[in-house]
């Protein structure tokens, strides 16, 4: 069985990434398994676990086990599943940000360019 939740500014401040809302999904040993982040105009800026996003490689919850005794739904699982499917398809149409190895090959490279 897994939990859907809707996180805002009232339920954390601040909200990581400039999020106004966050949608988590957590299992029932209270882990979360995927989070959706969006600004105030509905923008995608957090998706875990996501390859697109800065910060997609860990999430903002995942390391705080939720209590799952008395837990129910903020939203219903396909209204989750709808916007987690659009957010992947957002994510899949812009371009990856740089990782850590992208920032030392390009730093590599211009010490180590030919002089012209």
């Amino acid at each position: 069985m897994s939990y859907y939740l809707r996180l805002t500014e009232s339920d954390e401040t601040p909200m990581p990434d400039g999020a106004a809302e966050e949608l988590v999904e957590i299992d029932s040993q209270g882990v979360v398994q995927r989070e959706l982040g969006f600004d105030g105009d509905g923008n995608v800026v957090h998706q875990f676990p996501s390859t697109q996003f800065p910060h997609g490689s860990y999430g903002h919850f995942d390391l705080a086990p939720f209590e799952t005794k008395g837990l129910t739904n903020d939203i219903e699982p396909a209204e989750f599943e709808t916007r987690w499917a659009e957010a992947t398809t957002e994510a899949a149409n812009r371009p990856r940000p740089p990782d850590a190895m992208d920032r030392l090959i390009a730093r590599v490279s211009r010490r180590f360019r030919p002089q012209q």
